[in-house]
C-alpha cells in the first residue's frame, strides 16, 4: 500500500516482540528494508523502580523478561528449533532430492504419525522413513485433511490406504482426541489380518510418562512424552540427522515459529499450542522409530543397558529395502513496545 504513494502514505506498527520469525522482527532488525525503529522498554516509565524490576523478573523468567519487559528480540532462545538448523535440514533435503511427489524404494523402517483435531485444526499425518543408507530421518509424505463433518472418518480411511501403499511399520496417533479411531483401526486389523493394523497402531497421549535412560547416570528416568519427543527432534536438527522436503513451506514455517511460551512451577517448558500440529505428527513418527528400532526406550532395571550413540544402529534386518510400493502482559498501564515509521510511537495507555 505504501509503495503506491510513498511520499503521502506512512505505515506505523507497534508490538511487543515475540520469539517468532515474522515481518515485525525483520522490519525492526533489517535496516536495509528502510523502516525507522523506536524502541521503548518498560523502564522508560518514569515510575520505574528496582522493586518493579525484581517483581517482573520473578514473573517473567529467562527470555520472557527480554521479550515482555525489555522489548528485545531474542536470539532464538525462546524458539525450540533454531532457524539455522532448520534451514540446513531443508538444504539437506534439496541435495538428496527429497520430495513428496515420488514414493521411492523403501530404504528403512517407516512410521506414520497422526495428530487429529476435528474442530479447531485440520488432521495432519506425516510418514517418516529412516534411510539406512544416508543415516537420515526423512519425512516422505505429509497429508492434511481439512476440517469437515466427516474429518475423522476420512482420516481413518486414509490411514488404511497409506498403510498398504507405503508399507508402514508402525502408526502412532494422538489418543487424546482419537480413542474411537484407534479402536476402529484395531478392529479393521483384526478383520483384515494381512494389514497388521491391530498390531501397528499405537495410541498415545502427550501427557504420557515414559521411561528413558539418563545418559549421565545410566539410570532409568521418567519423562513426559511431549517433552521427550520434542527433545529428540531438537537433537536430530542439531546433529544434522534429519532432512526436510524443500517444497513443504508450511512445515518449515511451523518449525521456525515453534517456541516455548513459559514454564510450569516444576520448571517444565510449556510449548506453543497454535499452528503446531505438523510438528506433533512429525514428533510422533520419530518417537515411533526410536521406540521400536533402537534400545533407547527399552529400559529394563536389573539388566545391563548400553547407550547407543546411533539411535538407529540396531535396526532389524527385516527392514532392509524391500519391493517398491504399489502406488504411484504486564499488569498496569505501561507495556513495552517497539515501533517504527516516520514519527515516535508512544506505548502508554
Amino acid at each position: 500500500l505504501q509503495l503506491q504513494d510513498p511520499k503521502r502514505i506512512r505505515i506505523v506498527a507497534a508490538s511487543t516482540p515475540s520469539g517468532n520469525d515474522n515481518h515485525f522482527r525483520r522490519w525492526c532488525l533489517n535496516k536495509e528494508l528502510g523502516w525507522q525503529e523506536f524502541h521503548y522498554p518498560t523502564w522508560v516509565n518514569p515510575n520505574w523502580t528496582p522493586e518493579m524490576e525484581a517483581e517482573l523478573r520473578e514473573e517473567f523468567p529467562g527470555s520472557a523478561f527480554d521479550l515482555e519487559v525489555a522489548a528485545e528480540f531474542t536470539t532464538g532462545s525462546a524458539n525450540v528449533f533454531p532457524r539455522q538448523f532448520v534451514e540446513l535440514a531443508i538444504k539437506r533435503g534439496r541435495e538428496i532430492g527429497l520430495s513428496y511427489s515420488s514414493i521411492g524404494e523403501k530404504r528403512g523402517p517407516r512410521v506414520l504419525g497422526t495428530d487429529w483435531d476435528k474442530y479447531s485444526s485440520a488432521t495432519n499425518m506425516v510418514i517418516v522413513e529412516f534411510d539406512q543408507t544416508l543415516g537420515l530421518y526423512k519425512p516422505i509424505l505429509r497429508v492434511e485433511i481439512p476440517r469437515s463433518k466427516f474429518t475423522l472418518d476420512e482420516a481413518v480411511r486414509r490411514i488404511i490406504h497409506l498403510n498398504e501403499v507405503y508399507e508402514i511399520d508402525y502408526i502412532y496417533v494422538d489418543r487424546g482426541f482419537g480413542e474411537y479411531q484407534v479402536e476402529v483401526l484395531h478392529r479393521y486389523g483384526l478383520e483384515n489380518p494381512h494389514t497388521g493394523l491391530h498390531e501397528k497402531v499405537k495410541g498415545v497421549t502427550f501427557s504420557d510418562v515414559i521411561k528413558v535412560l539418563d545418559p549421565f547416570t545410566k539410570e532409568p528416568v521418567k519423562k513426559k512424552l511431549k517433552h521427550w519427543m520434542i527433545n529428540q527432534l531438537q537433537l536430530l536438527f542439531e546433529r544434522g540427522r534429519i532432512a526436510i522436503p524443500p517444497e513443504d513451506r508450511t512445515m518449515a514455517r511451523q518449525l521456525f515459529n515453534y517456541c516455548v511460551k513459559g514454564h510450569t512451577s516444576a520448571g517444565e517448558p510449556v510449548y506453543a499450542d497454535e499452528d503446531e500440529h505438523i510438528i506433533d505428527a512429525l514428533g510422533l513418527a520419530v518417537h515411533g522409530l526410536i521406540t521400536h528400532f533402537s534400545d533407547i526406550c527399552r529400559v529394563n532395571v536389573g539388566r545391563a543397558v548400553a547407550v547407543v550413540s546411533n539411535v538407529m544402529a540396531r535396526l532389524d534386518n527385516k527392514f532392509a529395502p524391500r519391493r517398491r510400493p504399489k502406488m504411484g502482559g504486564i499488569r498496569g498501564g505501561f507495556m513495552p513496545r517497539r515501533g517504527f515509521a516516520g514519527a515516535p510511537v508512544r506505548a502508554r495507555f
